[in-house]
């Protein structure tokens, strides 16, 4: 697709995705950009939305009044909150912490937190041995973990004191969340996220619910995602 000041092209190798972005108002003339791809599929429908108007929709060659299905939140952060436990990076520090307060039911985003940790662990060829889910890693402070600030882009003036600041208001939400989550552990989630695959059937039993009571107009296949 082209119109002016901008070229986008699609490219395919080995199974891999990218896309191209050239235009004369960048400096390097083209950028590459990374696509990843889920086959996993979700487990609760899907939200339409909207775009979010801004300016620049005037100068697309296209209508951009359509809906767009998206994951809802709370699957979202249940996705999100595996990483947390184990790899905080900056950006889901900021995805986090801007969703914690819209959260539409806790209790299903524990389950789905502990039973997508445990799907993506007996899944996994380079499962270590360890528990599919911590809730200490997950309501342990983050303060001292080394975010890279540079990958925020704002505030920028002044950059380090604002970017710190920043940082820390948004741990403290992330904090408040994971207290939630912790709250809404049951005896059996505390089963699963223990796990080291012993109750592989179990777990599925729980995802096929969760699927078939979120989709009761249709039958539920064996994609478990993760």
């Amino acid at each position: 697709m082209a119109f002016p000041h901008f070229e986008f092209t699609a490219h395919e190798r080995r199974g891999h995705y990218s896309l191209g972005v050239a235009s004369n108002l960048l400096d390097e003339g083209t950028i590459r950009v990374k696509m990843d791809f889920s086959t996993r599929g979700l487990w609760l429908p899907a939200q339409a939305r909207s775009l979010i108007p801004t300016p620049l929709h005037a100068a697309y060659p296209f209508d951009t009044t359509f809906a767009i299905p998206v994951i809802t939140i709370d699957e979202n952060l249940a996705e999100k909150l595996g990483r947390w436990q184990r790899q905080p990076l900056m950006r889901d520090l900021y995805d986090i912490a801007a969703l914690s307060t819209r959260v539409d039911d806790p209790q299903l985003v524990t389950q789905m937190w502990v039973l997508k940790q445990h799907a993506a662990m007996t899944a996994s060829s380079r499962h270590s041995g360890g528990p599919a889910a911590s809730i200490d890693q997950l309501t342990t402070s983050k303060t001292s973990f080394p975010f890279v600030l540079d990958d925020l882009v704002l505030p920028a003036d002044p950059p380090e004191q604002a970017k710190r600041a920043l940082v820390q208001d948004n741990l403290i939400k992330i904090d408040r969340l994971c207290r939630t989550i912790s709250q809404h552990m049951t005896a059996d989630l505390y089963r699963y996220a223990e796990d080291r695959g012993a109750l592989n059937w179990e777990a599925h039993q729980q995802i096929t619910q969760i699927k078939q009571r979120a989709h009761p107009d249709r039958s539920v296949g064996n994609d478990h995602g993760g």
